[in-house]
């Protein structure tokens, strides 16, 4: 049965205009035909209030069957076949529509207009010789069924866009959290939907894993390999792609992209060529639009979720490097200076024990180490050049100190004691750096040959006064500084100007560390 709404407003406008256009041309009968007029117009403002009403019970029923018995009448009396009301009968024939099936519409409208001839003939209104109405009626009936025709395929199509536009806005507005596995299958109907479909012949696949909640089925991981090996030339494209039993099928592959242009999967549409339409591919961007929205905010949370992740590692690792790990490594040196100041006559007994509490601390530093790197996600990535330039612009941040960090070399394979030294004496030099010197540069040099490392720090600060009395009295931490180097067996000097700032040069041997450490 063809769509309602078009075939009902579409008569009654049609109606209206062809009735009014037939008193127009008969305008010079009206004068003894004014109660058929009457009729005419009453019965065609009850035909439009039942079908505004849209009913199609017996009242509507006997209001069709009664007209096209008038509608008759009404030809018969304003000229026959040549009536000026001839197409204002053929577009009433359209309500009939509305109460019967498309088969038995076409066989009543066509018995209903072989008789109107037929009746005309046989009651003196024309003959069966008068063939030029004839042809003009035969004209008629061809441009009738014609009109009908053409309304019911207009009718479809337009109402199946319509629903499918409706389709597509109540999904949008019930679909609106971030992306999941159940919503991916949910598109993929409705994309199959609004092409006339089945749900197999639309896929969406994906290249990166976690996109859909859970794991994709195997036919779209296979699919979405087969695609990276062999990936389309254009963004839009018709291939023959093989299904999983080998059979060839012709399919419309489309990438998928985020706002950024990345490409992350691709929609597949099994299609003959040329077969997707631009009101199709209208569909699909639409989906695809709402697919890019749900793909952005699934990034963006898994984004959020991993710096909130990380930035509590950090954190907890950065409370461990502060105090249990400071804790351990100060304990070792003072280990360190117990065992080099025990009496000659001490060392038999304690110094055994001295060295094992010594290896157990260290071990246990070495351990802490591990842990925070773990936590940081640095096990396999420890760069000390790079923890140094983020050192310096941490602790020059704000301050008016530009900060200068030179390296040369690069040992892979350093002891993370050795690195972590250095990384403390930079950061204990800069400190005092930003805290008394006034500076405005500080620069730092680091150095590592097959022999040393070298480490230099200096600043065009205000320097100090008595370089020798700070580091006597322990002033600056400069105690501890030079307590951290010759633990390592090696060197630290400290040169200060009042006019030129001051230098903190430190040497650590790296085969004889080994060998003490």
């Amino acid at each position: 049965m063809m769509e309602e709404p078009i075939l009902r407003y579409g008569t009654i406008g049609l109606k209206w205009c062809l009735f009014v256009a037939g008193i127009a041309s008969y305008a010079y009968g009206l004068g003894h035909l004014a109660g058929v007029m009457l009729i005419a117009l009453f019965v065609q403002t009850l035909q439009m209030i039942l079908q505004f009403k849209r009913t199609r019970g017996i009242p509507f029923q006997i209001t069709v069957t009664g007209s096209l018995m008038f509608n008759m009448y009404l030809l018969g009396v304003t000229g026959g076949l040549s009536s000026p009301f001839l197409l204002y009968v053929l577009a009433d024939l359209l309500c009939v529509k509305l109460i019967m099936k498309r088969k038995l519409y076409y066989v009543v409208t066509a018995v209903y207009l072989v008789s109107i001839p037929i009746v005309f003939a046989s009651s003196g209104i024309t003959t069966i010789y008068e063939h030029r109405y004839y042809a003009v009626y035969g004209f008629y009936i061809c441009l009738f069924y014609g009109l009908s025709a053409g309304l019911q395929w207009i009718s479809g199509k337009v109402m199946r866009e319509i629903r499918n536009a409706v389709t597509l806005y109540s999904h949008h507005r019930l679909h609106t959290r971030v992306l999941q596995h159940d919503r991916i299958r949910g598109l993929e109907q409705l994309l199959a939907s609004v092409l006339n479909r089945s749900g197999k012949d639309v896929m969406l696949t994906f290249t990166k894993p976690g996109l859909q909640g859970t794991e994709q089925e195997w036919s779209h991981v296979y699919y979405a390999n087969y695609l990276k090996l062999h990936p389309p030339a254009r963004v839009k494209s018709y291939l023959v792609l093989p299904s999983i039993t080998g059979d060839p099928y012709s399919t419309y592959v489309q990438g998928l992209k985020d706002r950024k242009g990345v490409p992350y999967g691709w929609l597949l549409i099994r299609a003959q060529r040329n077969e997707i339409n631009i009101l199709h591919q209208l569909y699909i961007r639409i989906v695809l639009m709402s697919l890019e929205t749900a793909y952005d905010q699934e990034a963006s949370a898994i984004e959020m979720q991993e710096k909130a992740v990380l930035l509590e590692r950090n954190q907890i690792a950065q409370n461990i490097h502060d105090g249990i790990a400071q804790e351990l490594f100060f304990i070792s040196i003072q280990l360190f200076q117990l065992r080099s100041a025990l009496p000659a006559e001490a060392e038999q007994e304690a110094l055994p024990l001295l060295r094992e509490i010594e290896k157990k601390v260290k071990d246990s530093h070495r351990g802490m180490r591990n842990y925070i790197m773990e936590l940081k996600d640095e096990k396999r990535k420890i760069n000390l050049h790079h923890a140094i330039e983020t050192l310096l612009d941490r602790i020059t941040a704000n301050t008016g100190v530009t900060p200068v960090f030179r390296k040369s070399g690069w040992v892979p394979d350093e002891r993370l004691e050795v690195e972590e030294a250095i990384y403390h004496l930079v950061e204990e030099a800069a400190n005092n750096v930003i805290k008394h010197a006034k500076a405005t540069r500080l620069q730092v040099n680091l150095e590592v040959t097959s022999v040393q490392w070298t480490i230099v720090i200096h600043d065009d600060g205000v320097g100090m006064e008595d370089i020798t009395a700070a580091q006597v009295s322990g002033r600056f931490g400069l105690t501890g500084m030079e307590n951290r180097i010759k633990s390592f067996n090696g060197a630290i000097s400290f040169q200060s100007d009042l006019s030129s700032g001051t230098t903190v040069t430190a040497y650590i041997p790296r085969e004889r560390t080994r060998a003490y450490v």
